[in-house]
């Protein structure tokens, strides 16, 4: 029972700092003012980063809005798929230069 009066207040600070918009980044949840993803902070912080990096990398930030990225992010997942690049666990293509004048001369 201890636990909810801190998690309630917590959910909506962090509701009242992020916000989804169609028109920013298609709808990813951002923090207000920003254009900082929400989720991209609390993967930030679950991996270790220190909030003096963060605020560094983003300045725009504050440091209430780096505590409660991850409540934010788990209260409000993100939508679909996780996105997977086709080209993934392909090697990258070797690319040849052929001169215009023996490719003209060949045909």
């Amino acid at each position: 029972m201890s636990d909810k009066p801190k998690t309630i207040p917590t959910l909506r600070r962090a509701r009242a700092l992020a916000v989804s918009d169609a028109a920013i980044l298609s709808g990813t949840p951002v923090f207000r003012g920003t254009r900082v993803p929400v989720h991209l902070i609390a993967t930030l912080v679950e991996q270790g980063s220190t909030e003096a990096a963060i605020l560094k990398a983003y300045p725009r930030l504050t440091s209430e809005m780096i505590r409660l990225a991850p409540a934010c992010a788990q209260a409000y997942p993100l939508r679909g798929r996780p996105r997977q690049q086709p080209w993934r666990d392909r090697p990258s293509l070797r690319r040849v230069r052929t001169p215009l004048a023996k490719i003209i001369t060949s045909s």
